[in-house]
């Protein structure tokens, strides 16, 4: 057994079967880690269903929401929720300006490329 399966087989064995954040792409799981801080799985799933439910995941429904709500939806993943809700605005922002609001595209880079890309975002 490789090095990689021993340690999988292993995690698996102290923590159980993992199942996957709902997720659609790469936007989601910039998201994902924004919208919570310092939060466990459900405390943080629970920010991000609330972020999707109320003020949407898409790049142009981000930054255009109003700051109250995103603040809200913040506080409820962790400490820090006014400097992660700046955050996920200033990541829409950067989407809509920087990849002409699609940035699936950055995955069809050459793999450095589309590093340098998304290592651009906040957290």
């Amino acid at each position: 057994m490789s090095d990689l399966l021993h340690a999988l087989a292993t995690l698996r064995k102290h923590y159980g079967p993992q199942t996957p954040p709902p997720l659609k792409g790469p936007f989601e799981m910039i998201l994902w880690e924004q919208v919570g801080y310092l939060a466990d799985d459900e405390k943080r799933r629970k920010a991000f269903e609330a972020l999707r439910s109320s003020v949407g995941t898409t790049a142009s429904k981000l930054a255009r929401a109003k700051n109250a709500p995103l603040l809200e939806i913040a506080s409820l993943g962790g400490p820090f929720a006014e400097l992660r809700a700046r955050r996920m605005r200033q990541s829409a922002t950067m989407i809509l300006e920087d990849f002409a609001g699609d940035l699936e595209a950055a995955l069809d880079l050459p793999p450095a490329k589309a590093k340098k890309a998304l290592m651009r975002f906040p957290m």
